[in-house]
């Protein structure tokens, strides 16, 4: 009997310790628990109004923001058709936007209107006319040469025509002075051969029209150009032929132009 009550007791013993020992568990972790969140959470910084610094140049805007408590970040270059190259396009938070101090400001910089005006560069000399396109973000494209009174190198049309309107880095092509004796070569027996650039603008009108030129000679006659064009259409054949040649152009079988090689 004195047995039976100590083994009762014994077992009674270990399971207080045991439920004494896990409430000490729960109790510390709910306590560690509590410290950690509290800690977690920390003092709230102020909150700040974003600047709107739209249209502002970029260094402005950056240094106005700082002054304001929040950090920015340029992350994108666009092209816009009225904000100047170098201005701020938009802001994320949009300006008037409450956030926390210290918040970045993401930003996006303008690179000037895609669309600019073609310079008119007819009567300068090439390297004048390729430097004064590339000032002005634009390439130079094909430069082809012909025969003309102008000095040579000197520019006597070009593609698009000065003051169209284009897009950066389109190429403009130039047409250059070759000089009075360019493109005549002269045989053996005195034989001149000459090459020639016809261009033709479509007229306006309202339907599609044939343009043909024709080429001819003392001997023979050759229809070096024979295609349906819009209106406003521009056409530009180089011929090859012999000094007394005539070359002929009709639209829809009119003739609208003539002239003695």
């Amino acid at each position: 009997m004195v047995a039976q009550n100590w083994w009762r007791k014994s077992i009674l013993r270990v399971w207080l310790k045991g439920l004494a020992t896990f409430a000490a568990i729960i109790v510390g972790g709910a306590v560690t628990f509590l410290v950690v969140s509290i800690i977690g959470l920390g003092p709230a910084g102020p909150e700040i109004i974003v600047p709107d610094v739209v249209r502002v140049p970029q260094n402005t805007a950056e240094q106005i923001l700082k002054e304001a408590g929040l950090t920015c970040r340029v992350v994108a270059h666009n092209y816009h058709p009225s904000v100047p190259a170098g201005r701020i396009i938009k802001l994320r938070p949009l300006g008037g936007s409450r956030v926390r101090a210290g918040r970045e400001v993401q930003l996006t910089v303008s690179k000037g209107p895609r669309a600019i005006s073609v310079p008119d560069v007819v009567g300068k000399a090439l390297d004048e006319a390729s430097a004064e396109l590339e000032d002005n973000h634009l390439t130079v494209g094909d430069i082809t040469r012909r025969r003309s009174d102008r000095p040579v190198d000197e520019v006597i049309g070009q593609r698009p025509l000065g003051g169209q309107k284009v897009d950066r880095d389109e190429s403009v092509a130039l047409e250059v002075s070759g000089g009075a004796d360019y493109a005549m070569v002269v045989d053996a027996t005195g034989h001149k051969t000459l090459f020639r650039r016809v261009s033709v603008v479509v007229p306006a009108g309202e339907s599609f029209q044939e343009v043909r030129i024709i080429l001819r000679d003392k001997v023979s006659k050759e229809t070096v150009y024979d295609r349906i064009h819009e209106p406003g259409d521009e056409v530009a054949v180089d011929l090859q032929a012999t000094s007394g040649g005539q070359v002929q152009v009709y639209l829809d079988d009119k003739l609208v132009f003539e002239k003695r090689l």
